[in-house]
């Protein structure tokens, strides 16, 4: 059994919670939580990506708006003939300009805009969610890290401890007053110690690693600074409903989900638009130089009707699978919603069990602090035994730990439930 060592609830809270004691300016080894989300908005390439789509979305709405521009067109060409069936061949060429304008079609273009500009919204509230999860897994690594690093350093400590009571047991001994089972079993404790401070050595690092991962750069051996003391706020627990009425304005996939059927209502309205002829208009002027014949320039100008009576029912199925997708689109936000709802409630249900259990622990951990000093001074005094004292320190670090884990549950609890809502509380 691993034996460990003392420490106050003060010492704790300064520093899991962090009321920052450096130095006010940021140094090249400073950093805390706006830092890392700040540069994992900047350098994760997987969110640059997105970003790069939602320019491609953006630009789709400029080509569905070019349909309803005029479309203009210069032409000019040269050639060799013999047309004309005589001994010599001439020589043509011929230049012009056209002009058409598409006049109507039942709002089937104006329908394709709106259908792109509302898929470049889902792809932005996309882009948002991907921002949010982002967010959301640089913060539970950089509380993962506060923990692991709080860990080491009572690993820290507790060899220490342990070696002072290895040294204190010789002592006893080379009294005379000790036995050599009490040497045996602080050198143990002193073993298990050391060995705890490499697992909770490569638990900081692994954390350092995945943060490093997600920011693109190292944070290994940088100093971290907390935010504000940690305050465990009440409001939350009694606003189910009206968490749930933030979330459906602001929870990304909800609102990407929304725009996508927006997009889809208009699909299917470009599409059945198909069902009405195209009037369009049209003007020209072509100039042509002949060595046999002298041609003026030519000039005209109309109205073109085009009108697909029969496709072989293409455009019937293309209907109907449009209104399949919007089925489809509707039905996934119905079960989002669904999703939305439980997740809510077992992420404050979460909290409130997170936010009970560091009430316990800061209660469990002074009462073993203060059972440790009582053993201890009786174990100077020898009126208690080196195992009296041994299992004192393990309540005592199981009691830290304990905390040590409440408080980053339920800082992690508190950041799931924002992204279940979408948004900062």
């Amino acid at each position: 059994m691993i034996r460990k060592f003392t420490i106050s609830i003060t010492f704790f809270l300064l520093f899991v919670s962090g009321t920052a004691l450096f130095c006010q300016d940021k140094s090249v080894n400073m950093i805390d939580l706006d830092f890392l989300i700040k540069a994992a908005l900047e350098n994760n390439p997987g969110l640059l990506d997105k970003q790069t789509s939602v320019e491609i979305s953006e630009q789709g709405i400029q080509l569905s708006r070019s349909a309803i521009l005029p479309q203009i067109d210069v032409n000019a060409n040269t050639y060799l003939s013999n047309e004309y069936r005589n001994s010599e061949y001439y020589l043509s060429a011929s230049t012009g300009i056209s002009v058409s304008q598409m006049i109507w079609q039942n709002g089937r273009y104006r329908a394709l805009i709106m259908q792109s500009e509302y898929a470049f919204m889902a792809d932005k509230w996309e882009l948002e969610a991907e921002r949010q999860e982002l967010i959301l897994q640089v913060k539970l690594l950089y509380y993962d890290l506060l923990k692991y690093r709080s860990l080491y350093d009572i690993s820290l400590q507790n060899v220490a401890q342990a070696k002072l009571f290895l040294e204190a047991a010789i002592e006893k001994k080379e009294l005379g007053i000790g036995k050599e089972s009490e040497i045996l079993k602080a050198r143990s404790d002193l073993g298990d110690a050391e060995y705890l401070v490499k697992s909770m050595h490569y638990s900081v690092i692994n954390a350092e690693n995945g943060l490093s991962r997600l920011i693109g750069e190292s944070i290994s051996g940088k100093n971290i600074r907390t935010g504000p003391d940690l305050v465990l706020s009440g409001n939350v627990f009694l606003a189910n409903d009206s968490l749930y009425s933030m979330a459906l304005n602001s929870y990304p996939e909800l609102n990407a989900l929304m725009n996508l059927q927006l997009s889809q209502d208009y699909s299917l309205k470009a599409e059945e638009a198909t069902r009405f002829p195209v009037f369009s208009a049209n003007a020209g002027y072509n100039i042509l130089s002949n060595t046999q014949i002298e041609t003026p320039g030519i000039w005209s100008t109309g109205l073109t009707a085009r009108w697909n009576v029969f496709d072989g029912y293409k455009r019937k199925t293309k209907i109907r699978t449009e209104k399949l997708q919007a089925q489809s689109l509707q039905y996934k936000q119905e079960d989002l919603l669904l999703e939305l709802r439980r997740e809510i409630d077992n992420r404050i249900n979460a909290l409130i069990v997170a936010k009970n259990q560091i009430q316990i622990s800061e209660s469990l951990k002074k009462s073993t602090s203060e059972n440790l000093k009582v053993v201890e001074e009786e174990y100077k005094l020898g009126i208690s035994s080196m195992l009296e004292l041994s299992n004192a320190q393990v309540d005592d670090f199981e009691a830290s730990v304990k905390l040590v884990e409440a408080v980053a549950g339920y800082r992690m609890a508190y950041a799931l439930i924002e992204r279940a809502v979408g948004a900062e509380l």
